[in-house]
């Protein structure tokens, strides 16, 4: 029986110091929150994500002008900050049907003007 009983006491001790190990060994790397510590090194650090989606604008707004025409010049890019009331583009009008019409009609003018003017000349 005290065969037994050492056998025992020996199982149980061996028992007892492999849990100790195991758990030492488990708990070095943690603290007592279970957070991993490392030791810090120097070194670069890089990180790389790769985002699919789409970006979009807190707010957006509409640019319309108050006549029509071309865009002559763009004062600002897109992303750019700007204060209410900075201009944002120059605009080269485009003329009215009424406007066509009176400049053609100064044309055919000066063109019979100018006729007028050569016959003269070569009548002389």
């Amino acid at each position: 029986m005290a065969k037994v009983l050492r056998f025992l006491v020996i199982v149980i001790v061996f028992a007892g110091a492999a849990g100790g190990i195991y758990a030492w060994v488990g708990s070095r790397g943690t603290d007592e929150n279970g957070n991993v510590l490392v030791e810090a090194e120097i070194g670069s650090i890089t990180e790389k994500a790769l985002a699919v989606g789409q970006i979009e604008p807190r707010e957006r707004f509409q640019v319309k002008s108050k006549i029509s025409g071309i865009v002559a010049r763009c004062f600002v890019e897109v992303g750019d900050t700007v204060q209410a009331g900075d201009p944002l583009f120059e605009i080269a009008p485009d003329p009215t049907p009424q406007e066509l019409l009176n400049v053609s009609h100064r044309v055919h003018s000066s063109e019979a003007s100018f006729m007028k003017a050569k016959a003269d000349y070569e009548r002389g």
